[in-house]
């Protein structure tokens, strides 16, 4: 019990702060609109999980927040390419 408690945390560790963005991820795609988006929390994040992964060298913590950070960059150059793209489409668009 104690171990599929433990996997099961992990697990909640590691993809709960990537979820609340495929909503968005998805909405962006589908609307073709990334105006109500901040690219500067992609900024942000990226800093911050790159040096929670830089600070792990120096003092490794749990696993699952090493993976965490992996998983949140991803997320975030994701959503900045999703943007990036979705931008340069309307950019494109609107200059034709």
């Amino acid at each position: 019990l104690y171990a599929l408690v433990t996997f099961i945390a992990g697990a909640l560790m590691i993809f709960g702060g990537t979820v609340p963005y495929i909503p968005q991820y998805l909405e962006i795609q589908s609307s073709g609109n990334a105006e109500g988006f901040s690219t500067y929390v992609c900024l942000t994040l990226l800093v911050a999980n790159t040096l929670r992964i830089m600070f792990w060298f120096g003092h490794p913590f749990e696993t699952p927040l090493l993976i965490q950070s992996f998983m949140m960059n991803a997320t975030m150059l994701a959503m900045v390419y999703v943007c990036v793209t979705v931008r340069n489409k309307s950019e494109i668009v609107a200059n034709k």
